[in-house]
């Protein structure tokens, strides 16, 4: 009962599944076309609401995909709760910047 795992997951659907099945959290997404997810579009943020709502009261809920500093606050305000940025900090010119670029606006 030590290991926590998670599953990816792109639907509702899918995050409703993740948790009958008994997933420690989810990934949802990806959100935006990202490099990390080469082929896969971009779900959107019109679900996220619904997923943190069905699913994010009973186990942490990480959207993921091409999220940005310059779009993370419109995905916060689709009801994202936590985030998880990766080619926006890795690719940053200065990641400690970065980071605390976005820490400031998570804080907010």
């Amino acid at each position: 009962d030590s290991m926590i795992v998670g599953r990816s997951t792109h639907s509702p659907e899918q995050a409703r599944a993740a948790l009958a099945e008994g997933f420690d959290y989810i990934g949802f997404g990806p959100l935006f076309p990202t490099p990390t997810k080469k082929g896969r579009p971009g779900i959107g943020l019109e679900s996220i609401a619904e997923v943190e709502n069905d699913v994010g009261n009973e186990i942490p809920v990480f959207c993921i995909g091409g999220i940005k500093r310059d779009n993370l606050e419109l995905v916060l305000a689709s009801g994202a709760r936590r985030v998880v940025i990766v080619s926006a900090l890795l690719q940053a010119e200065s990641i400690p910047d970065a980071a605390s670029d976005v820490i400031r606006c998570l804080s907010t």
